[in-house]
């Protein structure tokens, strides 16, 4: 199996503005290679004989030479000769192929009018059914007569993107580059030329090589996997059916429609062209299927793609151009924007095979770099004959658009959320021009959250420094207690890319008795403010705690980070101090317990393994562990003996429909924690619980509300499984699966433990289980675009919870 072809950025629905929506950017790298010489350029039209009507890409190549271009929509070619004398032909499928020989004495400007193949076969009868899988097979078994033995290729390619807004063209991007295959390595690209219109100042470069090949085993594009249509295995995902048969000279074309076996897959659908006795592809149109869908923001993604490939006379079918139909629409509840169209045309010419690559190109990541060198000297793409010929509209487009019309303004999102994104593109112009502003050095963000223990706490804190060295402090008052808090911490970053870390933070003022690992205290602000029962409960303390760190791995990948250090800190009790919320004042709060005051003086260790995760794990899911062993003993000086271990396991596994952007993902998470010693009461763990009597999050239980379980040791397994839109598309329902809303089954189960400590020894009720959690249920995915409505069942005692939550991607 080869490397998966890859629709890159140039195949996706961005607007290519820093100042839109998403922003890809592209770093700049410099690698100089020599520009081709040419021998001769011709130009001219290929049109029909008997009509006059242009015969859009049309394959212009060079026999004896992996040299060639494509018309465009008006039947022009432009190509440029390496050597003379060469023999350019020119074919189109339905008409006999013309010639033209080209020396150096030959005229610049050839037409050719291509003379219609009448076609006399016999009619396509109940065998042509079977006719399509036995020409196709034949088609995947000569390919491998080849394709085992393409190992690389060179080649020189040309891409132009043109934007639109309803019918009307608003931006053009060109590029011309070289680029780079390897069957093992996969795509490179070095841009050498650039060309756009005036409202674009694009600081990256569109690929023009790197992206689509229709005759590869697969194809991924925007994140999808589709099996290519000349796989091994192509036979049993599609369905093929001969359709018809045309000629090209006097030799048969067999047109093939394409669909695929398997709905729920995404896959192709469409139609190929397929070369009589040498059993190849010389065009095809495809388009993925209906189970090519995505998440929000996107309401909307098409793209159609038609290719032309050519043996060049040689022994390897290579693409020789590349047209392209993307249509997308993007919103939300709150903005909307415009529809975008992008079209797209590419010509590869002037290949190499299996030549030697440059071990440099595959050093890094990238598959697109730009020659600034080159670039800047912008003199490759006003040259004749390296670029597919402008039609009339896109040639008044470039003549027409002015700085002034930028993609801001005809991409103008409405809706009441629109003005964000204004403010957001204001600040991004001002900072490309240069203009600062108000900004500080440094960055002020508020702490504010309430407690019956804090009351009011009103505070802010300023973060400042480099990624080098970096200082954090900030101060609140608490209204309800009438004291000031504090904190500070500095961190000193070292090694490749600051790798390792040094830290000290000192602090004075409130802590919560027990650690969520999904709550803040903000958060939780709002279940006492509404009148509920207090989610945490608190003490004091006065110390410092100092951290030193390394992270083994790439930046931004899979990686271990290790870390350790001391604390020394003072603890003490606090009492309630307020019963206050929105709808009264009355003693609706449970008293705040004692915990074992003294002097902590502890060490630990920690150690967080990484996977490859995709964002906001409460959203998205994430591949982590997490291992911390605390342990604090009176030869320290610590009025505490005890050693505590904390596991936390969040783990994402692929289930079902895996060449989806999206498919079926099974989350687990497991929380635990364990304990040596007496272990003090503001060390105390918790299994976490719902919120506000009616919201729910991963990693908690939804039939447990508003106060978590509370023990000396915890276990709990929380799962979902997230079938997406499949079980809709099963039956056929197509507008809750076009609108991303899916069906989740999750489940938790969990409970906690005292020791020694018997519970009457406590001078306050903990929320205690006595007995295992269990709870499973079903949630619908994808509301409103950002939430799910859950249903649970208690398994273990009577109840059952309807509950809200952000969507899970």
């Amino acid at each position: 199996m080869t490397p998966s072809n890859t629709a890159t950025f140039a195949d996706t629905p961005h607007v290519w503005c820093k100042n839109m929506t998403t922003r890809w950017v592209w770093l700049f790298a410099v690698l100089l290679l020599a520009t081709q010489v040419q021998a001769k350029v011709i130009q001219g039209t290929v049109t029909d004989a008997s009509t006059g009507e242009p015969l859009p890409a049309a394959t212009v190549h060079v026999l004896g030479a992996y040299d060639g271009t494509i018309s465009n929509t008006e039947g022009r070619y432009v190509l440029s000769l390496r050597s003379l004398p060469a023999v350019v032909e020119v074919r189109y499928i339905g008409y006999r192929s013309q010639q033209y020989h080209v020396t150096e004495d030959a005229a610049d400007v050839h037409d050719f009018a291509l003379e219609p193949v009448p076609i006399a076969l016999e009619t396509l009868v109940v065998i042509a059914e079977d006719m399509g899988p036995n020409i196709m097979r034949k088609v995947i078994a000569q390919k491998q007569t080849w394709w085992d033995s393409l190992e690389t290729f060179r080649v020189e390619a040309y891409s132009r993107f043109v934007l639109y807004k309803d019918t009307a063209i608003v931006a053009i991007v060109e590029s011309l580059s070289d680029g780079f295959w390897d069957k093992k390595k996969g795509w490179r690209e070095v841009v050498k030329d650039k060309r756009e219109t005036e409202n674009l100042d694009l600081d990256f470069a569109l690929p023009a090589a790197a992206g689509v090949n229709l005759y590869d085993d697969e194809t991924v594009l925007v994140g999808h996997h589709l099996i290519g249509v000349t796989h091994p295995d192509a036979l049993d995902h599609y369905d093929f059916v001969l359709t018809g048969r045309r000629k090209m000279d006097d030799r048969i074309i067999y047109d093939i429609d394409v669909k695929p076996k398997h709905s729920l897959k995404t896959a192709f659908e469409g139609r190929v062209a397929v070369l009589d006795s040498v059993y190849a592809l010389v065009e095809v149109e495809l388009t993925p299927n209906r189970a090519f869908l995505f998440p929000p923001p996107v309401r909307e993604f098409t793209i159609t793609m038609r290719q032309q490939f050519s043996n060049f006379g040689g022994d390897y079918y290579l693409p020789v151009g590349y047209q392209s139909d993307v249509n997308v629409e993007v919103g939300m509840i709150g903005l909307q924007f415009p529809p975008f169209k992008r079209q797209r045309v590419s010509r590869l010419t002037g290949y190499e095979v299996n030549v030697a690559l440059p071990d440099s190109l595959y050093e890094q990541d990238r598959i697109v770099v730009v020659d600034s060198a080159q670039v800047e000297q912008d003199s490759l793409l006003v040259q004749t004959g390296l670029a597919v010929p402008l039609d009339d509209i896109e040639q008044e487009a470039y003549a027409r658009i002015d700085s002034t019309m930028t993609l801001d303004k005809a991409y103008e999102p409405k809706g009441f959320l629109a003005r964000f994104v204004k403010d957001e593109e204001e600040d991004e112009k001002n900072k490309k021009n240069g203009k600062k502003g108000r900004k500080l050095p440094f960055e002020v963000d508020p702490k504010i959250w309430f407690n019956r223990v804090d009351g009011g706490h009103l505070g802010a804190k300023i973060s400042a420094g480099s990624s080098q060295a970096a200082f954090a402090g900030g101060g609140a008052y608490n209204l309800g207690l009438e004291r000031w808090s504090y904190d500070g911490k500095a961190t000193v970053r070292w090694g490749a890319s600051n790798k390792g870390f040094v830290s000290l933070e000192g602090f004075r003022g409130t802590d919560t008795r027990y650690r969520s690992r999904l709550y803040s205290r903000y958060e939780v602000s709002f279940q006492q403010i509404d009148g509920l029962e207090d989610y945490f409960d608190f003490f004091w303390r006065e110390g410092i705690r100092g951290t030193a760190g390394y992270r083994f791995g790439r930046p931004q990948k899979a990686g271990v980070l290790l870390s350790g250090g001391v604390n020394v800190a003072q603890h003490t009790s606090v009492e309630k101090t307020t019963d206050w919320h929105l709808f009264g004042d009355i003693d609706v709060q449970r008293p705040n317990p004692e915990i074992d005051p003294g002097n902590l003086r502890s060490v630990f260790l920690r150690a967080d393994i990484e996977g490859e995760n995709a964002g906001l794990a409460l959203i998205f899911g994430q591949r982590k562990i997490a291992l911390e062993v605390e342990h604090s003993r009176s030869g320290f000086g610590s009025d505490f003996d005890f050693t505590q271990v904390r596991v936390l396991f969040d783990w994402r596994i692929e289930t079902l429909f895996k060449r989806r952007l999206l498919p079926n993902v099974f989350d687990v998470r497991v929380v635990g924690s364990v304990f040596s010693g007496t272990l003090p009461r503001q060390r105390f763990e918790i299994l976490d619980a719902g919120l506000l009597d009616g919201l729910s999050t991963f990693g908690a239980f939804r039939t447990l509300v508003n106060r978590p379980y509370e023990g000396e040791k915890v276990l709990g397994v929380f799962w979902e499984h997230n079938f997406r839109t499949v079980p809709f598309e099963l039956i056929g329902w197509r507008w809750p699966a076009e609108r991303n809303i899916g069906l989740i089954v999750h489940g938790g189960h969990g409970r906690t433990w005292f020791g020694d400590r018997t519970l009457e020894e406590l001078d306050y009720s903990p929320q205690y289980p006595n007995g295992f959690h269990h709870e499973i249920g079903m949630s619908i995915n994808g509301l409103f675009d950002w939430f799910r409505l859950d249903f649970t069942k208690r398994l273990d005692a009577p109840g059952f919870s309807v509950s809200a939550g952000l969507v899970r991607f």
